[in-house]
């Protein structure tokens, strides 16, 4: 038998443990937040997925290579300081020989290259460019991850601490 529908406006009731528990909108207004902690300020929000969209040849791994590195080495971002982070890179697009020499230019242009940065030793690159396997099934009505997101799983929970993923 259902409960009946409380009424979010009584104080009372919100006290009480709900599924979707309801506020007034006077609520969020006179609250007082924490702060957003960021990786890169303006940018990149900690502990929000976050995509870089665009048509092909728009350097978005190029990008994402950039901020990861830079992140890792605890290097500024565009003249803003960031919350280092650990940098792992799963690359599906462009294989290990690009990836390296986008790897090498970008450590060299930041000048970080053979810094051992809290180490780019301990950032993570996993070439998926020959890989066959999805990540997730998809049929009509579901999405199952399957053994690489597991492995994908293990590998992210093996890392201490916050990371910074590019797929």
């Amino acid at each position: 038998q259902n409960e009946p529908a409380s009424d979010y406006r009584d104080p009372s009731n919100l006290a009480r443990k709900h599924l979707l528990a309801a506020h007034s909108y006077q609520a969020l207004l006179t609250a007082t937040p924490g702060p957003v902690r960021e990786l890169i300020p303006g940018l990149l929000e900690r502990g929000r997925v976050a995509y870089l969209v665009g048509t092909g040849g728009m350097h978005k791994s190029r990008i994402g290579a950039h901020w990861g590195i830079a992140l890792h080495t605890g290097t500024p971002i565009y003249g803003r300081p960031v919350e280092q982070s650990h940098f792992v890179h799963l690359s599906w697009e462009n294989g290990f020989d690009e990836d390296a020499r986008r790897a090498q230019s970008i450590t060299r242009r930041l000048g970080v290259e053979g810094a051992p940065l809290g180490g780019l030793e301990t950032a993570v690159h996993w070439d998926l460019s020959d890989e066959s396997r999805a990540i997730v099934d998809v049929d009509d009505t579901s999405l199952r991850p399957t053994t690489l997101w597991g492995e994908i799983g293990v590998m992210l929970r093996s890392i201490e601490g916050h990371k910074f993923v590019l797929f």
